[in-house]
């Protein structure tokens, strides 16, 4: 499916199946459509604020955002589908 230069940490399907998202060490989030058994990448999303890794990743519930936890003090937000250069940071303190 894929390789990576680091460890990947977590991965989630998307309510419906479609998407398959994993997160890695090297601060990359991949996108993939799930067809008929096979992973395509359809995107790279650069996570924000990452001390040492993501540690989790989640779909939003209407599945048009993910969230993503690091060794920080915020949970990120960003639109699969817009523009994933914009990531909401959600302070936890």
């Amino acid at each position: 499916v894929d390789s990576f230069t680091q460890k990947a940490f977590c991965g989630i399907y998307s309510k419906d199946g479609s998407v398959f998202m994993s997160a890695c060490q090297d601060q990359n989030i991949r996108l993939y459509r799930s067809r008929g058994g096979v992973l395509k990448n359809f995107r790279t999303v650069r996570a924000r604020d990452v001390g040492w890794s993501i540690l989790d990743v989640v779909f939003t519930p209407d599945g048009s955002s993910l969230l993503y936890s690091s060794w920080s003090d915020y949970i990120h937000v960003c639109s699969i589908d817009g523009d994933s250069d914009v990531h909401t940071a959600l302070d936890l303190k």
